[in-house]
């Protein structure tokens, strides 16, 4: 509030506006609202999470996320448990086209 009372409304958007672009690129675009947030009380800025948040919206900024690295194979010997049935079923064709006992 005491931004908007020394420059008004208008000017203390654009001036927020700002901060929030400069931060977010120095995050390599990374940083979402919440951590915007933060970082404009950390310099000593009063501004709730969600006015960053629809500042945000309003300049098209978006937070883009590192998804963590998921595993997707649980079992140590699933490669021991595969096993190529189709070729079992040529080989067994062969073998019976060719008259020979399994």
């Amino acid at each position: 509030m005491a931004l908007q009372k020394a420059l008004g409304i208008q000017q203390a958007q654009g001036f927020c506006k700002k901060e929030i672009s400069k931060i977010h690129e120095e995050s390599h675009e990374i940083y979402g609202a919440s951590k915007i947030t933060e970082e404009l009380k950390k310099k000593g800025h009063v501004i709730s999470e969600k006015t960053v948040g629809n500042y945000m919206h309003e300049m098209h900024i978006k937070a883009h996320y590192i998804k963590p690295w998921t595993k997707t194979t649980v079992s140590k010997n699933f490669s021991n448990r595969l096993r190529n049935i189709l070729k079992e079923t040529l080989i067994q064709h062969r073998q019976m086209r060719h008259g020979v006992q399994i």
